[in-house]
């Protein structure tokens, strides 16, 4: 089960079926596995209101988390933090918008998270939970709403959640990424930047699955 934001929903690179990282999960996990694609682009971990509304899109508060946890998974992958890391700029309106404005909750980052994983475990008691680093926001990214010293903040909270709760399995996207030469880096994104192209989805799959494949 990935759950997730636009980058588990396959932003960009949906129109070609194959291409969205779920998708390749499942060529590289086989006939063995059923994949399903449970990412909400725009969707975050951290659940917090301002003045009586919500910030951002929280995912637990979504259709989505619902039909993630209605279908009996073994493995449920949670692929969020890019949109944790993102201060609600409106690209359209050129102006801050303080109820998409994530970031400025990020102190509530573990705590949201933590909630997020634990009811997975509690209303999934034997599936294996799997909590993974997003990729980092390139330097080309044209949101100006997104920087990756935002997402580094949150992976350092992350990592904190990591060592306290050794029983959530573990993947390390951002570092898939940085490992690559900085020229070839560039295609793992689409021109904006910030999702990743089908060869930077493959790349997500590729990193998820060899951790899965491992340990089943």
């Amino acid at each position: 089960m990935c759950m997730g934001d636009s980058i588990t929903e396959g932003y960009g690179i949906s129109d070609d079926p194959g291409a969205p990282y779920p998708a390749q999960l499942q060529n590289i996990l086989g006939a063995d596995f059923k994949v399903y694609n449970l990412g909400l682009s725009g969707s975050c971990s951290i659940n917090r209101t301002l003045n009586g509304r919500r910030v951002g899109l929280p995912y637990v508060r979504q259709k989505r988390w619902e039909e993630a946890l209605e279908i009996p998974g073994d493995i449920y992958i949670v692929l969020h933090g890019t949109n944790d890391a993102q201060n609600g700029y409106s690209e359209e309106e050129d102006r801050p918008d303080k109820y998409n404005d994530v970031y400025a909750f990020r102190d509530w980052f573990q705590e949201d998270y933590l909630n997020l994983v634990n009811e997975i475990r509690r209303r999934r008691p034997k599936a294996a939970v799997f909590s993974v680093k997003p990729a980092p926001v390139s330097e080309g990214c044209i949101w100006r709403k997104h920087k990756e010293s935002y997402l580094e903040d949150i992976l350092e909270q992350l990592e904190c959640i990591w060592k306290a709760n050794p029983w959530l399995y573990t993947a390390d996207v951002h570092s898939a990424f940085l490992a690559v030469n900085e020229e070839e880096r560039k295609k793992l994104y689409q021109a904006d930047g910030l999702h990743p192209s089908k060869r930077g989805a493959g790349l997500i799959a590729e990193t998820i699955g060899n951790v899965i494949l491992k340990l089943f």
